[in-house]
């Protein structure tokens, strides 16, 4: 496989991924309008010099936006296990490859949070007046920041009201700042008028994080332990431990249940996070407002119950948004031995097709190899070289985790064993039925777990199909239209790449889709029958996220 070759096609697709993202989030950033320039540049080059291409824009891609983004991810992570250090050379390192978003900001802001984090509130109060500049999601979240420390969550809301941001909620950033703000203080109604307005009614997908953390936190202020607890258990379980449990502290405040609000809170305030403990302290001697009785209208009772039903259904469906599971076994038992399989393959040559024969790769014709059934599997575990190997090693982990998540390990282990071995079956048969292939003139010798990787793929897709049937969810639309976007890419890419067997890519993909379309309703049938027999029961139908939740 020519590898200037995959990193124009991995170029185009990056690049047109980060403008579709921009235009769903309505938001033009530096990331997009960088994005736009490489696509016009991939374009121009390829036209005038071809030859060339990998290089003329390859730099200013990987400079650009690859090692950007890549920077900032190992940043986020930095920050979030709070290694403050190395993520502040990390940010200095982003703003300098990518000078615009704010990012030149971005180092100031850690040192904020760190000095947050050891408690020394003046230093971080300084360096956060400095950043509230401008209307910038940055500044807005120095600006929430500062309420933080100061406990003024009135004054943020008076600058919202003040510059007329209220009028311009359009930033996910913002609408967090606010609805935080009016919890906060208390107003409960407003908190819940508001988020009806700005995201259900406007039908806003924010990011998946970041709309889980807005639905927890209106959660706890109102009390609703229950859907606090199971995003903080479930979506939200990257924060860390003391963050967690603070805002069940918080809900478990709202709902009245001051005595086991105040157990977790008298535990928080030995937090080694001083800004945290700071926090609990100041929740333990400042209570929030519980959830009046009163405040509990229709209207708000159906924000609960679609909130309880969405936590349940995009936990199960939403799988490309949520991060990949930390328990993935069966992925990662695959991914070893494909690399114990190549570690056998090196002595004779990793590219050296009479070794790949010898070691059980397949060779269309079948008839060159009759009765040699074993290179159905065998070829399904052996690499043309190292790349290949990396690239579906890369799949395995992308999305057989997410599929493993989703389904548990063995159905996820079964798709990828019986898409593999079955792509493998038919490429012969296929190939023979929609293409001009003369076994007698032709032989084609096949090796790749590409079958499985895409099998994994089309169960995803149909995964994700079949919840944006039962369900009414944007994130799993979303979901859907961003792996339909993946599965248009790869194929352009199969169909243009010679080294590629589109036949065994296609055929795995239909075959994991088909595998989706038996195994989810038969899951969703189960849950039905749990749902039933919790009914009869209780004489009460449960929530439909309990049940759902049981087939994750």
């Amino acid at each position: 496989m020519d590898l200037s070759h995959l990193l124009l096609w991995m170029i185009g697709a990056n690049s047109l991924v980060l403008v579709l993202r921009s235009i769903v989030a309505r938001r033009l950033n530096g990331w997009s309008v960088i994005s736009i320039g490489m696509l016009i540049g991939l374009a121009c080059s390829l036209y005038l010099s071809p030859g060339q291409t990998h290089l003329y824009v390859g730099i200013p891609w990987v400079s650009l936006i690859f090692v950007p983004l890549l920077l900032n991810a190992a940043t986020a992570w930095l920050v979030t296990h709070h290694y403050y250090r190395l993520g502040i050379v990390l940010a200095n390192v982003v703003a300098w490859l990518h000078p615009w978003d704010n990012m030149w900001q971005q180092p100031n802001l850690i040192r904020a949070v760190r000095h947050l984090y050891r408690g020394e509130q003046d230093r971080a109060r300084a360096i956060l007046d400095s950043l509230k500049s401008d209307d910038s999601p940055l500044s807005t979240l120095a600006r929430m920041l500062s309420s933080r420390v100061d406990g003024d969550w009135d004054g943020i809301l008076a600058w919202i009201r003040a510059s007329h941001a209220i009028e311009r909620l359009n930033d996910a950033t913002l609408i967090d700042v606010y609805l935080q703000a009016l919890g906060e203080t208390g107003q409960h109604q407003l908190m819940l008028d508001e988020f009806e307005r700005l995201l259900i009614l406007q039908k806003r997908v924010p990011d998946g994080f970041e709309m889980n953390t807005m639905s927890m936190r209106l959660a706890a202020y109102c009390g609703e332990v229950d859907i606090a607890e199971k995003l903080l258990s479930g979506p939200l379980n990257r924060l860390a431990n003391d963050t967690r449990q603070f805002w069940i502290a918080t809900a478990y405040q709202g709902a009245g249940q001051i005595a086991a609000a105040e157990e977790i809170l008298c535990r928080l305030t030995q937090s080694p996070d001083k800004q945290l403990a700071r926090r609990a302290e100041m929740r333990r001697s400042e209570p929030l407002a519980t959830f009046p009785l009163e405040a509990h209208t229709p209207a708000s009772d159906d924000i609960f119950h679609q909130m309880a039903e969405t936590v349940g259904h995009e936990s199960h469906f939403a799988v490309m948004s949520a991060p990949p599971s930390r328990r993935a076994p069966v992925t990662w038992l695959i991914i070893l031995s494909l690399l114990i399989v190549f570690f056998f393959e090196i002595p004779g040559g990793a590219t050296n097709e009479e070794n790949m024969v010898g070691m059980g790769a397949l060779i269309a014709p079948f008839s060159y190899t009759p009765g040699e059934y074993h290179r159905y599997v065998f070829a399904a575990f052996l690499h043309f070289g190292s790349l290949h190997l990396m690239m579906n090693i890369f799949g395995l982990m992308w999305f057989g985790q997410r599929l493993e998540r989703a389904w548990g390990s063995l159905a996820m282990l079964a798709c990828y064993l019986f898409t593999a071995v079955v792509a493998m079956v038919l490429f012969e048969p296929i190939l023979e039925l929609f293409t001009s292939f003369n076994p007698d003139e032709q032989a084609v010798v096949l090796v790749g777990a590409s079958g499985g990787v895409m099998g994994l793929i089309g169960a995803l897709l149909g995964h994700l199909i079949l919840g944006a049937f039962v369900g009414s969810s944007p994130r799993v639309k979303r979901d859907l239209f961003g792996l339909g976007l993946i599965v248009i890419l790869q194929t352009f890419f199969d169909v243009n790449s010679p080294e590629v067997s589109a036949t065994v890519h296609l055929t795995g993909a239909a075959l994991g889709f088909l595998f989706a379309m038996v195994y989810v309703p038969m899951t969703l049938r189960h849950a039905r029958v749990l749902r039933r027999k919790a009914a009869d029961a209780e004489y009460s139908d449960p929530p439909i996220a309990t049940v759902e939740s049981q087939t994750t």
